[in-house]
């Protein structure tokens, strides 16, 4: 599957972003003084009187027992809520979601596309052909092949019409002129120039390879080492001159979002749970050592 740099970085950019808001989260919830020790003393909690000397504990201001600062600050500090852990874990899902399903649809011949691109040299000159299919071996489904004879004098264009098994003249000097069977005799007659004729063996060798070429294509009978293959796809945003390629999902990815749904969720609501049960612990320590009771059982 193709991955471009673009992705890459969005992944690094959007990690990088969940982490720095989980830390901003652990530094907010951080347990801190209100009222910060002067070189006089240390200061109470609760309205910021100056407790003079070292066995001053109950403020003489607003009666709170300093004691119970000492303790609050013994405690563990507060859990983060999972926000940023969850989208993060959302966020690597879904690629790996997607890559699971890979073998799947690997064995499937409709998630493939293919491209064919040869070149034949003629006594005319080099005739390309090229051809876009859909599928995998015998399932191959050719969607016409495009034959163009680059010569310089005459250069021509036509279309294969597998159906009927014969050429297309394109072009505006092209429209009323017969249709080309794809046969050696119908191809050798377009190879024609100054100096060759239908019947000369360099002329009908290169009318046979044409030929077999475009009846293999229509019969997926041609090897696979013809074509360039690639599962079916497309890119959030195209590439272009001013933009990169950026997310590209294969076809079967409408498929993969339950499932990715479903794992996020899950994993999420375990998140949650462990969230709360480190709270309601968090809550419970709070709550005895404001009390007095330094130990938990």
């Amino acid at each position: 599957m193709p991955i471009d740099g673009l992705t890459i970085t969005f992944y690094f950019v959007a990690l990088g972003t969940l982490a720095l808001m989980h830390a901003v989260l652990k530094a907010v919830l951080r347990q801190r003084r209100k009222y910060p020790p002067t070189a006089d003393g240390p200061r109470c909690e609760g309205c910021g009187y100056i407790l003079f000397g070292e066995a001053e504990q109950v403020c003489p201001e607003c009666g709170r027992d300093s004691r119970i600062d000492l303790r609050v600050d013994q405690l563990p500090p507060r859990p983060v809520p999972p926000v940023a852990v969850t989208l993060a874990v959302a966020l690597l899902l879904f690629p790996l979601t997607i890559a699971a399903g890979y073998p799947i649809a690997a064995e499937l011949s409709g998630s493939w596309r293919s491209e064919l691109e040869t070149t034949v040299t003629t006594p005319l000159g080099n005739v390309e052909i090229s051809a876009r299919t859909s599928g995998l071996g015998r399932a191959r489904e050719s969607h016409g092949a495009v034959v163009r004879i680059l010569n310089e004098k005459n250069p021509r264009l036509l279309m294969s019409d597998d159906s009927k098994m014969n050429l297309v003249q394109l072009g505006k000097r092209c429209r009323g002129l017969p249709r080309v069977p794809i046969t050696r005799e119908g191809i050798a007659a377009l190879l024609v120039h100054e100096g060759a004729r239908e019947g000369d063996p360099e002329v009908l060798e290169a009318a046979d390879k044409i030929a077999a070429l475009l009846q293999g294509l229509r019969d997926h009978t041609l090897p696979d080492e013809l074509f360039a293959t690639e599962m079916k796809g497309s890119y959030v945003v195209d590439p272009d001159d001013n933009f990169g390629p950026f997310f590209w999902l294969p076809k079967y990815a409408p498929f993969c979002v339950p499932v990715w749904l479903l794992a996020s969720s899950w994993l999420g609501f375990r998140f949650a749970r462990r969230y709360r049960e480190a709270i309601a612990k968090y809550e419970l320590v709070r709550r005895r050592a404001l009390e007095g009771i330094t130990t938990v059982t």
